[in-house]
C-alpha cells in the first residue's frame, strides 16, 4: 500500500510537467520525469518485495519487530548482520528509502527536478515543490519512525539520513546560485529545503533511540511547521512568476530587471516571499526555521552529530541569501530596460498573490504561530503516540 500511494500520486504529476503541449522543453522534461520515476519506482518496488518475501509481512510495524527481532539474538547486531538475510532485509529498506529520496528531489536523486521545474508551468513547480514533497515526507517519517524497532541501526540511519541533508542543502544552494533561471534557481533552492527538513527526521530517530518521545515529537512538529509556512512561501514566489511570465514572455532573472516601476506590490511581495525562503527575521520563514532547528540542536546532547547538523544548516542558510538577492535586486535597483515587454498586471492578480503573502508576515509575528504550532504538535504526538500525562506537561512548558 505504501508503495501504491507514492506511484498514485506521482502520476499526476507526470501529466501536469507535460501540461505546455507543442513546447519542447515541456515534452522533454515530462520524458526525463517519466524516466527517471519508473526507475525509482522500480528500485522501490523492488525493495518492498525483498522485505515482504523475506519477513512474510508488508506491515511496517511488525516488519519492525521481526527485525528487531532478528537483531537482537544471540551475539548482537554485529553477528546478525553478517546473516544473508538480514543483510537481504536492510537493502529492501534501503531500496525503499532511495524511491522516498526521489520524490523529495535529496541528492543523489535530484536529477530530474531542476529539468522538470523549467519544463513545467510555473504553477506546477509550486504544486510539485510543496504537495509532493509534504507527501514524501509524511510516509518517510512513518517508514524511518517504525525503524526504530530495528534497534542499534536507528542511531547510524539518523547519521546517514543526516550526511543526506547536509549535502542537498549545500549542493542546492551551491547550484541554485549559479542559475539565470527563476524557475531553476527555485528548483534547486527545493533541494536545499528538503535537506534543512530532513535534519528533523534524523533528530527524530536520535531521540527515539534514546527514548525522548517528548523531543521526538518536537523534531516532527517542526518538519510540519516548516512545511505549513513552506507551502505559502513556494506558491507565492511561483505565483509571481507565472504572472510575470505572462507578461514578459520570459522567466529569465535578467528580464526582471526595473520592474518595480511597473508592478511595486509585486516586486515587494516576491521580495517578502525570497527573504523568507532565506530565513530572515520578522518572517514566516524564520520561525520555521527555528522551530525545525531548536529540537536538532537539543537532539545534539544526545549525539554531537545532530550539533553538526544545526551549524550546517545555518551557514547554507547565509549562503542562501547572496543568489535569493539576485532577484529583488534586478527588481529594485537595475533599470527597466526600454525595449522591456510590459509586466504590469491586473488589481485581481495583486490581491491572489497578497492572500499567498499575508500568512508569511502573520506566521514570523503573531499569535498564529501558536495555533498553527499546536495543531502540529497534536499531529506529531499522534504520530509518536507520546502518552497524555507527558503531552499536558510538554503543552504547558515555558518553551512552548
Amino acid at each position: 500500500m505504501l508503495f501504491l500511494a507514492v506511484e498514485m500520486a506521482s502520476v499526476p504529476s507526470y501529466v501536469m510537467v507535460g501540461f505546455l503541449k507543442g513546447k519542447r522543453l515541456s515534452s522533454e522534461a515530462a520524458l526525463k520525469y517519466v524516466v527517471y520515476g519508473a526507475g525509482a519506482a522500480g528500485v522501490m518496488l523492488y525493495g518492498t518485495s525483498l522485505v515482504a518475501g523475506m519477513l512474510g509481512t508488508g506491515q511496517l510495524h511488525l516488519v519492525a519487530e521481526k527485525l528487531g527481532e532478528l537483531l537482537s539474538g544471540e551475539g548482537g547486531v554485529g553477528t546478525a548482520m553478517s546473516t544473508a538475510a538480514v543483510r537481504t532485509i536492510v537493502l529492501g529498506v534501503m531500496m525503499m528509502l532511495v524511491g522516498l529520496a526521489f520524490k523529495l528531489s535529496l541528492v543523489p536523486f535530484h536529477f530530474w527536478c531542476p529539468d522538470a521545474f523549467e519544463g513545467a508551468p510555473a504553477e506546477v513547480g509550486g504544486f510539485l515543490s510543496v504537495a509532493s514533497k509534504a507527501a514524501a515526507f509524511a510516509l518517510l517519517i512513518r517508514v524511518v519512525h517504525q525503524l526504530t524497532g530495528f534497534g542499534d541501526l536507528a542511531v547510524p540511519l539518523a547519521i546517514g539520513l543526516g550526511v543526506i541533508a547536509v549535502v542537498s542543502s549545500t549542493f542546492g544552494n551551491l547550484a541554485a546560485y549559479f542559475q539565470t533561471n527563476v524557475k531553476r534557481m527555485l528548483a534547486y533552492s527545493t533541494i536545499a529545503h528538503a535537506g534543512y527538513m530532513l535534519t528533523g527526521v534524523a533528530a527524530m530517530l536520535v531521540a527515539l533511540e534514546d527514548g525522548n518521545k517528548i523531543l521526538a515529537a518536537d523534531c516532527i512538529e517542526g518538519v510540519l511547521f516548516y512545511l505549513s509556512v513552506y507551502l505559502f512561501m513556494n506558491f507565492g514566489a511561483f505565483a509571481i512568476v507565472a504572472l510575470i511570465r505572462n507578461r514578459t514572455y520570459s522567466e529569465e532573472i535578467a528580464d526582471y530587471r526595473g520592474l518595480k516601476s511597473e508592478c511595486p506590490w509585486l516586486c515587494v511581495m516576491m521580495a517578502v516571499c525570497l527573504f523568507s525562503l532565506v530565513g530572515l527575521p520578522p518572517l514566516g520563514g524564520f520561525v520555521a526555521k527555528f522551530f525545525v532547528l531548536a529540537p536538532v540542536w537539543e537532539a545534539a546532547s544526545i549525539h554531537w552529530s545532530m550539533g553538526a547538523l544545526v551549524g550546517f544548516a545555518l551557514l547554507n542558510t547565509v549562503f542562501s541569501l547572496f543568489y535569493y538577492l539576485k532577484v529583488p535586486v534586478a527588481m529594485f535597483i537595475a533599470d527597466r530596460p526600454e525595449d522591456a515587454r510590459s509586466a504590469r498586471t491586473g488589481s485581481t492578480e495583486t490581491v491572489f498573490v497578497l492572500l499567498l503573502t499575508v500568512p508569511i508576515l502573520l506566521l514570523g509575528m503573531s499569535p498564529l504561530i501558536g495555533k498553527l504550532s499546536l495543531a502540529a504538535e497534536r499531529v506529531a504526538h499522534d504520530t509518536i503516540t507520546v502518552p497524555a500525562a507527558d503531552q499536558a506537561g510538554a503543552s504547558t512548558s515555558p518553551e512552548k
